[in-house]
């Protein structure tokens, strides 16, 4: 439809700034429309979806990229059927690419906040989980499941964006995504009651796991070792007795 506009303003330039117009409000509902299905969850009611999901939000990104791409293009092509006098209007091109622009980076900062939700329960999981138990069989230091869910949901994610988005906006969504875990697992290790030197080394073993699969990622940059050193450094001490009941 906008080729079409397109063509008509330059083969009938009197119509140069009616098609303007009409191609602006185009633009403008696309990306409305979008808003609409994706953080406003319309999506919901009107397709049906349970959820939207990481997947939901790649492809509408990509879609707004798409159109972040041409926009230049298609300002220039209609500026050429326009008088001089009328290329002011084209400043409402540059208001439509910075409302693009910045719906694209809320729909990535709504990734990370997902995310943010889920390294929340996942570090509360930790944090209530008795690292001290004592196992019947072979000491185990392999990961916890919550530690192999947080790493597949990581994981996922990272596939997800592989396959819609560019590699430079993969880096940074991934890149806030790690910081983020780290920030959050540190916070709650700290809370971490551990009195035994297997339950270091049962949450030592957690942590390992942690670096040593998200750092396979490609185009990623790998996360450090600080929550590695924060386990190493934890002094194993007595759990305090609870008080005495009063008499």
């Amino acid at each position: 439809m906008v080729i079409d506009y397109i063509q008509c303003s330059a083969n009938i330039q009197i119509l140069a700034t009616d098609v303007l117009h009409r191609v602006i409000e185009i633009f403008k509902l696309f990306n409305s429309r979008t808003c609409q299905v994706i953080l406003g969850a319309g999506a919901i009611r009107s397709a049906g979806l349970k959820s939207i999901t990481a997947k939901h939000i790649a492809l509408a990104s990509q879609s707004l990229g798409l159109v972040i791409t041409l926009l230049p293009y298609v300002r220039e092509c209609l500026r050429q059927t326009l008088t001089t006098h009328q290329e002011k209007l084209l400043i409402e091109f540059d208001r439509i690419l910075k409302d693009y622009r910045e719906h694209q980076s809320e729909l990535h900062n709504n990734l990370v906040t997902i995310m943010a939700e889920r390294a929340q329960f996942h570090g509360k999981t930790m944090q209530a989980t008795d690292w001290d138990v004592k196992q019947a069989g072979p000491k185990d230091f392999s990961p916890t499941p919550n530690m192999e869910l947080l790493v597949k949901e990581t994981k996922t994610l990272h596939k997800v964006l592989g396959r819609y988005l560019s590699i430079d906006i993969l880096q940074s969504i991934m890149s806030q995504v790690l910081r983020m875990y780290s920030q959050k697992l540190m916070a709650q290790i700290q809370e971490v009651d551990i009195t035994t030197a297997q339950g270091k080394q049962r949450l030592l073993a957690d942590v390992q796991y942690f670096i040593e699969r998200l750092s396979t990622l490609d185009h990623v940059e790998p996360p450090n070792n600080s929550l590695e050193v924060l386990v190493n450094n934890i002094t194993i001490g007595a759990k305090p007795r609870p008080p005495l009941p009063s008499r």
